[in-house]
């Protein structure tokens, strides 16, 4: 009797200490959902990220979104990382969640790894400065392209900038694949063209759209003109108005098929308004707070609200 007590007593004893050990597969060792670099190095190798190109591993404590991956847990790769690549590590709210309303696109090039500096920007605000630029492709990205200087940090650009509009004094003639590189492969057919010129179309200076650029046809579009001859050369020939870009001519363009609303002869210009009359106070008061361009040619008299922008 005092044997099968024992016995007994010492079966409850070992099952209770079995069920006090935890399985390997119990919650209490499972991991969170979001993993940690550590956890990612312990499962792929402390080298996974120098077989991919990366010159460094980020900390064993830096926590991902869900399980972990290369580009998460690495950093410095030995190529420019894109904002896709910097999404698809910080998540698709990352800009959101830091007070900005806008993502770039997903194929940005940034100066080694992204931020969201680079990567991020507002709505309110489309048109990016050349400070922005710099901050995200770098101080140096003007020089590295074969050019002498950069622009003042607060030149506003058409949208995002690139180097053609932020860098001036080009060392070498720049060539349309150069080009084509800054602006995306689209910027031809953006822009009412029909076709590329050849990649290596060495331009005179910095390319522009009408030396890259052409049309099936031998029709000249009225871009093509104003980007010859400027964009103000409708209002230097007493034209209000031009045409838009896209607009065929038959042939080669002219002043008839790309401009309108002639005045007639000796019209006044905003210019001569803002120095002869005050103008260019009359445009802050009241809604104005903006001035169109001197050489706008006015209908008879000039006034604010010909000359002046609200």
């Amino acid at each position: 009797m005092f044997r099968s007590t024992v016995v007994l007593a010492l079966v409850v004893c070992m099952g209770q200490s079995a069920m006090a050990i935890p399985s390997a597969g119990s919650h209490l060792f499972a991991r969170s959902s979001d993993e940690t670099c550590g956890e990612y190095f312990d499962r792929k190798g402390k080298d996974i990220c120098s077989k991919n190109d990366y010159e460094n591993r980020r900390g064993s404590s830096t926590v991902c979104d869900g399980d972990c991956s290369k580009s998460e847990c690495c950093k410095n790769k030995i190529e420019d990382e894109t904002c896709g690549e910097y999404f698809d590590r910080k998540g698709k709210d990352q800009c959101t969640k830091n007070g900005y309303e806008n993502r770039r696109s997903s194929s940005t090039e940034c100066d080694g790894d992204c931020s969201k500096k680079q990567c991020c920007k507002n709505k309110e605000d489309d048109d990016e400065t050349c400070g922005e630029y710099f901050d995200r492709k770098g101080k140096d990205h003007c020089t590295d392209n074969g050019y002498e200087n950069r622009k003042s940090s607060d030149t506003e650009c058409d949208g995002d900038c690139s180097k053609s509009q932020c860098c001036k004094n080009k060392k070498d003639d720049e060539t349309c694949e150069e080009y084509f590189d800054d602006k995306g492969d689209d910027v031809c057919k953006d822009n009412g063209y029909d076709d590329k010129e050849d990649d290596d179309t060495e331009c005179d200076g910095d390319c522009s759209k009408s030396q890259c650029c052409k049309n099936d046809d031998d029709d000249e579009t009225c871009g093509e003109y104003f980007d010859d001859k400027g964009k103000d050369y409708c209002n230097l020939k007493g034209y209000q108005n031009r045409k838009g870009s896209e607009t065929k001519c038959d042939g080669d363009c002219g002043r008839s098929q790309c401009c309108s609303n002639k005045q007639d002869d000796g019209y006044q210009t905003c210019q001569e308004w803002y120095d002869d009359d005050d103008g260019r106070e009359k445009c802050t008061e009241g809604d104005y707070n903006s001035r169109r361009g001197g050489a706008y040619p006015c209908s008879g008299d000039c006034s604010s609200s010909q000359c002046c922008r609200e």
